[in-house]
């Protein structure tokens, strides 16, 4: 498990307050269309392996869910949502072998939110399956 959110920057218009009152991340919608959120880009991967991608937190309105794009395309996108109640969310992905690039960006967006939506999240963790 990763709880630091050092790197994870603003997707689109959104207000982030990092380690305020014990929370890693807090971030808040300025915009009220589109898929603003928090992302983390250039994670390095392999071709054709499967990752898992897991992410502790909670979102004000049940609108808020994980995303990960790579290879000139999006790998997930309305993965698990994020709930209104602390939880775990996990999400499995395989990165295409035909991929031109070895890195993803990860992240949890919303979809339409209200400006003054807010999410915050405890901490993350992507591993890749081991080979059988």
């Amino acid at each position: 498990m990763v709880e630091s959110f050092e790197g994870w920057v603003a997707n689109q218009q959104v207000s982030l307050q990092p380690f305020e009152h014990g929370v890693p991340l807090r971030a808040m919608s300025q915009q009220a269309i589109s898929t603003p959120g928090v992302r983390f880009n250039n994670v390095a991967v392999e071709k054709g392996a499967t990752y898992e991608y897991s992410v502790e937190g909670k979102s004000s309105n049940a609108n808020a869910y994980q995303w990960v794009e790579g290879c000139g395309q999006t790998i997930v996108w309305r993965g698990p949502q994020l709930p209104t109640s602390l939880s775990r969310v996990t999400t499995t992905f395989t990165v295409p072998l035909d991929c031109s690039t070895d890195t993803i960006n990860l992240g949890v967006l919303w979809s339409d939110p209200a400006v003054g939506d807010t999410m915050e999240l405890f901490s993350y963790d992507i591993h890749r399956f081991a080979l059988p």
